[in-house]
């Protein structure tokens, strides 16, 4: 028996109708790095006292979904996910979508497909509950998405995609070096690196007579990152000095003519940490937590010029 390869893994998704319900409408392909979405099984285990100092008794308890989805962010590529993390459904038009931080929870089912088995399985009842964004020089920038959900099916030979499946798209994955930065409105050419966290603080419930949650139950959205630069003046630090309200501006290209831009309009800097090494440039390392905007009436928005 053939022992089946990480190279022919692939990852699809599809948005559901009905919590927990495969849907009978086509998936799309992920275009993916690397991904732990998993089943997970709570354990029951006896406490009973028994002489022989044995343990007797151990079962599974509450499913669920739990694990994570790296992406290289590619212009059009991911839009389902960035929906899912920004509870919230894109706006606008072909070469002008925007995507704010919303309120409407979405969930999806996951299939696993092991090609050379061939063996799939179905994640239901996934909901996206948040986003890692990593920018760093001479880097293809990255995402990581959180997820958690309902139940896992058991494996089998055929696909759970009724409706057949999408193929993935071909455009490049954005970089770091031919993008730019603006910080509270001017050009910024010293950071050296950005983190943008997203979190939904989504859980699930266990119930009286179900191994499954009902629902995701929604939590807050939260976005806070860190800017780390070269210690080139005093403006940037003297913002978290003086608890100064700031703005971050990410714009990113594919190398052609994908753009993607995330804006956070509003920041407060909650620490301003210097390394000072014995050789070489000073950096200030300044995490920042983002607040709702009323302007825009959001606290993260992307800008996409995808098809």
């Amino acid at each position: 028996m053939a022992i089946l390869s990480g190279s022919r893994f692939g990852l699809r998704m599809v948005k559901e109708v009905t919590f927990g319900t495969i849907p009978s409408t086509s998936f799309s392909t992920v275009r993916l790095t690397d991904t732990d979405l998993n089943l997970k099984f709570d354990s029951l285990q006896s406490n009973e006292i028994r002489s022989d100092r044995q343990i007797a008794s151990y079962r599974h308890g509450m499913k669920s979904v739990e694990g994570s989805i790296g992406v290289e962010i590619t212009v059009g590529a991911h839009n389902d996910l960035w929906s899912g993390a920004f509870a919230a459904d894109w706006g606008g038009s072909t070469g002008a979508y925007t995507l704010k931080t919303g309120t409407s929870l979405y969930t999806y089912t996951f299939e696993r497909s092991f090609a050379d088995g061939p063996q799939f399985d179905a994640m239901m009842g996934c909901a996206i509950n948040g986003v890692n964004i990593s920018i760093i020089p001479d880097k293809i920038v990255t995402a990581k998405f959180s997820a958690i959900g309902q139940t896992v099916t058991a494996m089998q030979g055929t696909t759970w995609a009724a409706g057949g499946v999408i193929a993935a798209g071909t455009a490049q994955p954005c970089d770091a070096f031919t993008g730019s930065l603006t910080e509270g409105g001017s050009p910024v050419a010293v950071v050296t690196a950005i983190e943008i966290k997203l979190t939904n603080g989504r859980k699930t419930e266990g119930v009286v007579g179900s191994r499954l949650t009902p629902a995701i139950f929604e939590g807050t959205c939260n976005v806070s990152g860190t800017v780390t630069a070269l210690f080139e003046n005093a403006t940037l630090y003297n913002k978290f000095v003086n608890e100064t309200d700031s703005a971050i501006v990410v714009n990113l290209t594919d190398g052609s003519t994908g753009t993607m831009s995330f804006t956070i309009p509003k920041v407060k800097y909650s620490t301003g940490d210097f390394n000072i090494p014995k050789e070489g440039p000073i950096t200030v390392k300044m995490d920042f937590q983002a607040l709702y905007d009323s302007g825009t009436s959001s606290t993260l928005t992307i800008a996409s010029n995808h098809a």
